[in-house]
């Protein structure tokens, strides 16, 4: 499963080497290493979404009278984070959601292309509903709600990512920060607890978050960026075009 989840991050380099060479591939993976994304940016990408995942069990535990619950202690946050990177699904995927937006902002209004990565992204997670494993929550989750929230979350992911400059790193810190909002306390649905409620107020916090993100600091595309990804698709046609006559 772990190798399966680097197919997004194979198919950004094979398509990118297929349309504009070993150099620019080169400089595509480069991109993540590129921090300068504002602090902003940064500290929204790296601690917003376990703040949300916080403030869902806070409104549960404060509406149900329950105590608060942390699932992970303090002592593992640094080894869970490191896991999450590389081995958790951002390493394996954001490369190629990165170069998916960009093709896709060539093509679409923004927002469009969001909705359009939205789409790719929870189908891209469709078989994990299907298996029962230890750190997997589909299983226990409805699609739609699944759904609803990679909506809010890509919003989210989007706004960094352009206000960031086209900051890889900081979709990367954005997924990152998600898989571990829901590790550190019990947000989504399991075989002990399946109620969906805390993961209801999770979503509505993102969606909140969201809207007020794209509201108070609008996102504004770079019209050169979407050049590039357009010139890149036409070079590659130009290419096949004189390879067959």
């Amino acid at each position: 499963m772990i190798i399966g989840s680097f197919g997004p991050f194979l198919a950004a380099g094979v398509s990118t080497y297929l349309e504009s060479g070993l150099r620019e591939t080169l400089r595509f993976y480069a991109r993540a290493f590129n921090l300068r994304m504002g602090w902003v940016v940064f500290l929204l990408s790296f601690l917003l979404m376990p703040v949300l995942s916080m403030g869902a069990e806070l409104l549960h535990s404060r509406l149900m009278h329950v105590p608060f619950v942390f699932t992970m202690t303090w002592a593992r946050l640094p080894m869970a984070y490191v896991f999450l990177f590389f081995l958790g699904g951002t390493l394996g995927e954001e490369y190629g959601w990165s170069y998916l937006s960009d093709k896709l902002d060539a093509l679409l209004p923004l927002k469009a292309s969001v909705f359009a990565l939205v789409a790719i992204w929870a189908l891209w997670h469709l078989p994990l509903f299907f298996i029962i494993m230890p750190g997997l929550s589909q299983a226990y989750l409805p699609f739609y709600m699944f759904c609803l929230n990679l909506v809010a979350m890509r919003f989210l992911f989007a706004w960094g990512y352009h206000k960031g400059g086209r900051s890889v790193m900081s979709n990367m810190l954005f997924h990152t920060a998600s898989n571990l909002a829901v590790s550190v306390v019990a947000v989504t649905p399991s075989a002990q607890y399946p109620a969906h409620d805390k993961y209801w107020y999770f979503i509505i916090l993102c969606f909140v978050s969201a809207g007020l993100l794209w509201t108070l600091s609008p996102v504004r595309r770079a019209r050169a960026s979407c050049e590039r990804a357009l010139s890149g698709c036409a070079n590659r046609a130009d290419s096949s075009s004189q390879s067959f006559p």
